[in-house]
């Protein structure tokens, strides 16, 4: 750094900075010389030479935040700050200051905290402590410490009765003495300058306040407190945060009053007596009992008495004779009735509980003497029911299951529930076909034996089973019954190889319906075993329109075919095809709608089926739609395919909307067969070896080609006189519903939608 000799002092002149006084010149003018040497002497200063860098802490004073008031267990509003400082005033950065809550129980956010640049440091927020004085101290190594100091304001902590709780008076009047409420703060009783609210809360009655602040004691008032109707009163008080405090009063009236006051809640053996009788007790208007009042007792739902009729004794009580409950367990009811001076008061009700007697029966209530294919779940699972002598289900006991000859119970224990009931998820038979199986269930309470029932099931060789469950049966004619009939009966034959069965939920099978507008209450989950068909007959939209709607709403995981399947028809248009020809194309036409079920036109794309299909929403007019099973290929070829020059085998439809393209035989190529987009009048509907095949296609292994009617394709256009031939058009008759993808457990592993069907 420059050094500059020191400059002289001479007479009326100072010396670095001062100016001079000599006459006639400006007594602040700098002096010359002296400008030049502050200038070299602030270069140095800022060169960083020698003797450069930050100055030692030489003090720790409080900037802000010093003597604050806050509630007590809250923040003050200003967080405390301090400032360290070198020998030159000036804040010195990076030196570490220690805060501590020394007095008032309080915290702060940091206990440590570096100053920045300006040599302060804050530790956050300071939560007081208890009521009363807090300080806060800052340390810094070598320097003097400095304390905070605040006050944490006392706070409501309880709000307590402190006089006029459990009064009476008359209904109308005020109670004779004031109500008080007294708030207590956390240092103690009575705190000053609270709002405590009041409300009304029973017996309608009304107070003059519903606002007051509490005096230099704590205390606060309604002002009068007038009662409702006649019976408990109640007034709420009540202070922010704090748990409230409810007054109670009674209102006296002119009626009697009837409680119960022994005899209720009661629990016996079905068939026996309480052992406490009922009693009730009557009071005039002023709560003082009543003797001699008649009151009389009426028992319900099989229960009988004795003493019926009863006079209240000098302490204002009566009570029956006795009362034996009945022989069903159930929760019963004993009414009591008084009548004092003319003036009838309200019923009122004892309950008691009968419960079952000792288990002495056990009942098969489902699930015998079933049949069932080898391997495969009976369709209803055994139910047990264990009962008393009076035939009331009891609950709890012990329940084993053995299946016998190789079948299997699952599970294979379980206790009765509330209703004494017991069932099986599943029972599986084994695998020889033909025999009688047996389910052996023991029930047991404790260690001592209730009794033992078996079960049968036959299991019979494995086919393709399907089921229809009407919806609505009584919408069908015995005609309309037949047709559903013939049209299961020609599945079962036609598709021979049995498939692996499912346990479905109820919930799934719920919402299944659902997607088909379908009502129809489901029981419970069930055993599927091959294919469960919900069909509905109903009004949809009148003749013409709509006239049916099917397709499948669960496939199986492993095959991807159908579990559960929906159909619905139009009751007009099924009735006037009754009526038309005879009702010859009823059959074809459930036949048809099954087939749309089990695969046919909803599983194509799914399964890869399908190419080129078309877009109903943006057809180009040169799509080619085509099924490209191989058995359905080669069975197109064996009727005449090989003269087909339209396209790809097997021709798709092409034409129409949603619902008809992509699901059903090319009409213009199939004409009449069944499975083309129209049923056509007056000629018959055969159903070819090209759709028995493609079941093969879809993975029913085992189909039987055989069943297919003659059939040949066109070799020319049908022409109008055809077309006139069209009584029914299948317009949108495949639902395009979600399909839900389950396991054999019922287990939804993914929902398909519908795509382009």
């Amino acid at each position: 750094m420059l050094r500059s000799p020191m400059p002289r002092t001479v007479s009326g002149r100072h010396p670095i900075g001062g100016g001079y006084t000599a006459r006639g010149k400006n007594p602040r003018r700098p002096v010359p010389g002296l400008l030049a040497l502050f200038s070299l002497l602030a270069l140095g200063s800022c060169d960083g030479g020698p003797g450069s860098g930050p100055e030692t802490p030489a003090a720790l004073n409080i900037r802000s935040g010093d003597g604050q008031t806050a509630n007590a267990g809250t923040a003050v509003p200003d967080p405390p700050t301090v400032q360290v400082t070198g020998a030159s005033g000036a804040g010195v950065g990076g030196v570490t200051v220690s805060f501590s809550v020394t007095g008032g129980g309080g915290s702060v956010a940091s206990a440590t905290v570096v100053t920045g640049s300006n040599g302060v440091a804050s530790p956050g927020t300071w939560t007081l402590g208890d009521p009363g004085p807090q300080q806060l101290r800052a340390s810094v190594s070598g320097l003097d410490p400095v304390v905070f100091s605040a006050t944490a304001r006392d706070v409501p902590a309880a709000l307590v009765i402190h006089a006029g709780d459990g009064q009476r008076a008359t209904a109308g009047t005020a109670v004779p003495d004031p109500i008080q409420v007294r708030v207590d703060g956390m240092t103690g009783p009575g705190l000053e300058g609270v709002t405590v609210s009041f409300m009304v809360t029973g017996g309608g009655g009304s107070i003059e306040l519903a606002t007051a602040t509490t005096d230099n004691d704590g205390l606060a008032s309604p002002g009068a407190w007038t009662l409702g109707v006649p019976g408990p009163q109640t007034l709420r008080s009540s202070v922010a945060g704090l748990d409230p405090a409810i007054i109670r009063a009674t209102a006296l009236g002119v009626p009697a009053e009837m409680t119960v006051v022994a005899g209720t809640g009661q629990e016996v053996t079905v068939g026996t007596a309480v052992p406490i009788p009922p009693t009730v007790l009557i009071t005039d208007s002023s709560g003082t009992p009543l003797p001699d009042i008649p009151v009389t007792f009426l028992a319900g739902g099989g229960a009988t008495i004795t003493g019926a009729e009863a006079t209240t004794d000098t302490l204002g009580r009566a009570a029956v004779g006795s009362w034996t409950l009945g022989t069903t367990a159930d929760v019963y009811r004993l009414r009591a009735d008084v009548d004092a001076d003319g003036v009838r008061g309200n019923p009122s009700f004892i309950e008691a509980r009968a419960l079952p007697g000792p288990a002495s029966d056990i009942v098969i209530v489902e699930g015998d003497n079933q049949v069932s294919e080898a391997k495969l779940p009976v369709p209803v699972s055994p139910m047990i029911q264990a009962r008393d002598s009076y035939g009331n289900g009891i609950e709890g006991l012990n329940v084993s299951f053995r299946g016998g000859g190789g079948s299997v119970a699952i599970p294979s224990a379980s206790e009765t529930d509330a209703g004494g009931f017991a069932s099986v998820d599943r029972w599986i038979l084994g695998a020889t076909e033909g025999l009688t199986y047996r389910l052996t269930v023991l029930v047991s309470d404790g260690e001592q034996t209730v009794g033992t029932v078996r079960f049968t099931a036959t299991a019979t060789f494995s086919v393709y089973d399907l089921v229809i469950v009407h919806a609505d049966p009584s919408a069908l004619s015995e005609r309309q019954f037949e047709a559903f009939a013939k049209a299961e009966e020609f599945w079962e034959k036609a598709i021979t190889g049995n498939l692996g069965w499912s346990n479905v939920k109820r919930r799934d099978l719920e919402w299944c319906l659902s997607r088909a507008e379908i009502d129809y209450e489901v029981p419970g989950d069930r055993v599927v075993d091959d294919l469960l068909i919900y069909a509905h007959v109903r009004e949809v939209d009148g003749p013409g329109g709509i006239f049916a709607g099917a397709g499948p709403c669960q496939i199986r995981a492993e095959s991807a075919l159908p579990v559960v399947g929906v159909m619905f028809f139009d009751i007009e248009d099924l009735d006037e095809m009754e009526r038309v020809e005879e009702g010859r194309h009823l059959d074809g036409t459930i036949l048809h709608e099954m087939a749309h079920v089990m695969g046919f036109g909803t599983l194509w794309e799914y399964l890869g089926l399908l190419e080129d299909p078309v877009d109903p929403d943006n057809p180009t007019g040169n799509e080619d739609p085509h099924f490209v099973g191989d058995s359905a290929i080669q069975a197109f070829h064996d009727i005449g395919g090989d003269e087909y020059t339209g396209g790809e085998p097997v021709p798709a439809q092409n034409l129409g909307g949603r619902g008809v393209v992509n699901g059903h035989w090319r009409e213009s190529v199939f004409d009449t067969e069944l499975m083309s987009p129209f049923l056509d009048g007056g000629v018959p509907n055969p159903l070819s070896v090209v759709t028995l095949a493609s079941f093969q296609d879809l993975g029913y292994l085992e189909v039987d080609l055989s069943l297919a009617d003659e059939f040949e394709l066109l070799t020319s256009s049908p022409g109008l006189a055809a077309d006139l031939r069209h009584p029914i058009r299948w317009d949108g008759d495949i639902l395009r519903i979600p399909l839900a993808v389950v396991d054999r457990d019922g287990r939804v592993i993914r929902y398909v939608l519908p795509g382009r069907r």
